[in-house]
């Protein structure tokens, strides 16, 4: 039993091994190499997990994306990508961390509103742990 264990075992230590590699794979004729007179047709900008700053403060990964798309154009689009207000998104009015949490979607829209082109959100987990309704006031 000990023999078909500590085979198995190998077996799947071998088989990762065999897929691991340390150097880019890349055939002939793959790598990208823009034009010298090539434009950008649009840009993205892409964030997640930025729903936790603190009360009165903005998180540092908004602070340098704020810095970031002030080079942004119009022919560009960022892209909240969920999680947008820890722990459990939206709670009611007069709940106690309404007050919190509507800080942390207003950092984030703050940014969308200075933002030229299109800005999206994209609700996460903790965006649904209130429910549809806390969708709803997220929204």
């Amino acid at each position: 039993m000990k023999l078909v264990k500590y085979s198995a075992l190998l077996s799947i230590i071998i088989l990762i091994a065999a897929c691991a590699t340390i150097d880019m794979q890349v055939t002939e004729g793959q790598v990208f190499n823009p034009k010298k007179n090539s434009k950008v047709l649009h840009s993205f900008y892409l964030i997640g997990d930025a729903g936790n700053s603190d009360l009165y403060q903005r998180d540092s990964a908004l602070s340098y994306l704020n810095q970031e798309i002030l080079k942004a154009k119009e022919n560009s689009t960022l892209i909240f990508l969920g999680d947008n207000v820890y722990p459990k998104g939206i709670p009611d009015k007069d709940s106690k961390g309404y007050k919190l949490a509507n800080h942390r979607l207003k950092v984030q829209t703050d940014i969308g509103k200075n933002f030229p082109g299109k800005t999206l959100f994209i609700p996460g987990n903790h965006d649904w742990y209130s429910g549809l309704k806390g969708l709803r006031r997220q929204e």
